[in-house]
């Protein structure tokens, strides 16, 4: 119990704004999944808050979650044996079920426990962070390679599911993670040659979607990715939820038809309470609504990437500007399926889709930042970073620490003003 019991004279120097933004999403997204679902949970004559009790369930175990991940005293680095290990049987769990598990809505990747069911893929995206940040900062590049075939081996299990969004979505963590490694690290040179990879890999698999020259797409993602440019010729079909999205963000105009009045949500927009939540949201609330979420979350990403650029160490900035990654490309998926811009992936809303695998997930990655930004605060992160550059040091060489114009500060004696 110790390990996992929090210090709570850390929590004021917690980052509040990141608190703050993570909070009023959590609460939109909680009333508005009461919004969608309650009128289709009526109409099959079930409870309205069927929904809304679960996610605040969920709400709730994810905020103690985001508590003893900020305000544990135990560092989450150097700790790559266990990172290792979670990686390889996530990974291997994924391949499992793309094998043996149950499908959802043609998709496989669940483990169902009951009338429960959650999706590893998720906290692989978090773990990806993690264990990807030690890679980087480690000297074996045997380590590196090996790590090149898990990313592969995770490669194949997102396609094999088949989760596209989720494959784009590791891609842009690994490709960011690389980018600013190589900004701040040079002599990783032969780093490069992944780059193009991932670039290739992103233009073949959209082109062998289209024209379906690989077969281990199914047809009903091929028809996802050829259907979303023009979705009125297949309005039975494949472009129902698209042409529905655009009925409720129609009939929404600027300022909404008001809460629990959306027309859509009646059995039109299939399942309007997790990838198509934010078609409610415009239609409820209008344009202005939407803007005042999307806002919300450009805040929330920015305030994550300032925090990674504040701290001292190398691999907290990594495991920051990660985490930022994979909230930003889930946001821009999601949102880019509703308006058409993109093919539906099933990617959800953070903060706001319906959900308890991705919202455990979200909270456990913001706590981990607000434990980054308490570090900058104590000065905690400079320790770190020397630890860090002893490693990476060169032999004949002498590299220094980024210091800022404060010092440390000791937790009895307050943040020392910037």
């Amino acid at each position: 119990m110790k390990q996992i019991k929090p210090d709570f004279k850390r929590v004021k120097y917690s980052d509040f704004w990141l608190i703050g933004m993570m909070i009023i999403l959590m609460f939109i997204g909680l009333v508005m999944i009461y919004s969608a679902s309650s009128g289709q949970l009526a109409l099959a004559k079930e409870s309205p808050t069927t929904y809304l009790r679960k996610q605040a369930g969920w709400m709730a175990m994810s905020l103690v979650i985001f508590v003893i991940a900020s305000y544990r005293p135990q560092n989450f680095r150097g700790r790559f044996p266990l990172n290792f290990l979670l990686v390889i049987c996530l990974t291997a769990l994924q391949l499992g079920l793309d094998l043996i598990g149950p499908r959802i809505n043609g998709a496989a990747g669940w483990v169902a426990l009951g009338p429960i069911s959650f999706q590893p893929a998720e906290f692989l995206k978090l773990i990806n962070v993690i264990y990807f940040a030690e890679v980087l900062l480690g000297k074996s590049k045997n380590m590196k390679w090996l790590t090149l075939g898990i990313f592969v081996m995770q490669m194949i299990a997102i396609l094999a599911a088949p989760d596209l969004g989720g494959l784009a979505i590791n891609l842009m963590i690994y490709l960011v993670m690389l980018i600013a490694a190589l900004k701040i690290i040079f002599r990783w040179r032969f780093m490069w040659g992944v780059i193009p990879m991932i670039i290739m890999i992103y233009i073949a698999t959209y082109i062998a979607s289209v024209k379906k020259f690989v077969p281990f797409i199914p047809a009903y993602q091929a028809e996802r990715i050829k259907n979303f440019t023009n979705p009125f010729d297949y309005v039975q079909t494949s472009g129902r939820q698209l042409v529905h999205s655009y009925y409720a963000i129609s009939n929404g105009g600027w300022t909404g038809v008001g809460i629990g009045n959306s027309i859509e949500k009646q059995g039109y927009l299939p399942e309007p309470y997790t990838d198509f939540i934010l078609s409610i949201i415009s239609e409820e609330w209008g344009v202005i609504g939407v803007s005042l979420i999307l806002l919300l979350l450009a805040g929330l990403i920015c305030r994550i990437i300032i925090l990674g650029s504040r701290t001292r160490s190398l691999y907290n900035t990594l495991v920051c500007y990660g985490i930022a990654t994979f909230i930003f490309t889930g946001a821009v998926f999601n949102i880019g399926g509703m308006l058409g811009m993109l093919p539906l992936t099933g990617v959800t809303l953070p903060f706001i889709s319906y959900g308890g695998s991705s919202l455990f997930v979200l909270t456990l990655s913001l706590g981990i930042v607000n434990k980054i930004a308490i570090q900058t605060k104590l000065g905690e992160d400079e320790l770190e970073q020397r630890e860090i550059l002893r490693l990476l040091r060169p032999q004949g060489t002498q590299m220094s620490v980024k210091r800022r114009p404060q010092r440390p500060v000791n937790p009895s004696q307050g943040p020392t003003r910037r």
